[in-house]
């Protein structure tokens, strides 16, 4: 099975879990892995995580939470690849998915993105040297710009917890537009 046969075929709720298991060490960035992927993604390209509050803002503090980042375990995080999509497009994206879900009933605000280089998500390691984060291009039909950032190693809870902090804060050194 190819990378691109399972990321066509598994559960999208599980697409982490799934790559964890069929190609370890994040062997399918170097290629594609969705059928409307421009490119696998480079390290040089700046990602935008959109912000939501109230899930992703710390009401306290006004910063964004490490929960923002929670989808890095199972089903990947989803990030738009600046590349390939404007900023104005992440935000009337942003903007429209908080109406959509506010019409749902899950009433949420779009606050803007914060951005991350590739490169520097996949240069994450654990303490044995194990890199942490994988990116693969998981572009959609009418978005070729969408990408996953999932979570190479499943370290249970607590050390999942810490590995959201340390991606958080790793976004956090390319200035966010909010």
């Amino acid at each position: 099975m190819s990378c691109k046969d399972l990321t066509s075929r598994c559960d999208p709720v599980h697409l982490c879990e799934d790559m964890r298991i069929a190609f370890p060490e994040c062997r399918c960035e170097s290629e594609s892995v969705s059928v409307f992927s421009p490119s696998p993604v480079a390290d040089n390209e700046i990602l935008a995580r959109q912000i939501f509050s109230p899930i992703h803002i710390d009401p306290e503090t006004g910063k964004v939470t490490p929960a923002a980042f929670s989808d890095v375990a199972n089903k990947g995080l989803s990030v738009s690849r600046l590349t390939y999509c404007p900023e104005e497009e992440v935000d009337r994206k942003g903007d429209q998915k908080a109406r959509v879900d506010t019409e749902r009933g899950r009433k949420k605000s779009y606050h803007g993105f914060i951005r991350g280089r590739c490169g520097d998500l996949r240069a994450i390691k654990k303490d044995d040297g194990q890199r942490l984060f994988c990116v693969y291009d998981t572009a959609f039909e009418h978005d070729a710009a969408h990408a996953d950032a999932c979570q190479a190693v499943d370290q249970g809870p607590s050390a999942n917890k810490k590995a959201r902090k340390i991606l958080r804060d790793q976004f956090e050194k390319v200035p966010w537009k909010g």
